[in-house]
């Protein structure tokens, strides 16, 4: 049964439906881990384990969730993180998370390894834009692309860590998945 995404009424939907449409290469890509997911399964978990507080006639007549994030209002307190790769799912992916992140008011966090450039991004309009910083080696790099988070009018940089040395994604292994491409 083929189901349209405004169908889709879970997350679940949401990712049987990429199972059916992406190459297989793609959505094992998008959907795996390191090793033998132990950390996905773990973190997956974590999710599943949050449960919200149930208020009974507790007065529901003004309600929010828009929070403050880093100084400045979001609808709510989310955003979208970085998501490497992201445009062999959909083209431009980056340019449109950057444009409905900005219709919903929460930042959007473009990725090092995105399939767009930040300028790209910056000209879908206004919005919370910022940059995930991988610290490079030759520093030259790192303050090159830093210059033009700023030049774009990224508003904070998020330095990220997790990969002096990349994890062997074995279903990416499996299926001859290499970058590039």
């Amino acid at each position: 049964m083929a189901m349209n995404v405004a169908r889709a009424v879970t997350v679940a939907d949401l990712r049987l439906i990429a199972k059916r449409k992406l190459p297989r290469a793609v959505f094992d890509f998008i959907d795996g881990a390191a090793e033998d997911e132990i950390t996905l399964h773990a973190n997956m978990a974590d999710f599943d384990s949050v449960r919200f507080k149930q208020r009974i006639l507790a007065g529901v007549a003004a309600t929010s969730v828009e929070q403050a994030v880093l100084g400045s209002p979001a609808a709510a307190p989310l955003l979208i993180g970085p998501t490497g790769l992201a445009n062999m799912a959909c083209p431009h992916a980056d340019e449109i998370l950057a444009r409905e992140t900005a219709a919903a008011a929460i930042p959007f966090v473009l990725s090092t390894c995105s399939g767009s450039t930040m300028e790209e991004v910056a000209r879908v309009g206004p919005g919370r834009r910022w940059f995930q910083l991988y610290v490079f080696k030759d520093r030259a790099i790192t303050e090159r692309l830093i210059g033009r988070a700023h030049e774009a009018g990224f508003e904070a940089l998020v330095v990220t860590v997790d990969v002096p040395v990349v994890g062997k994604r074995c279903r990416d292994v499996r299926n001859g998945f290499t970058i590039p491409l």
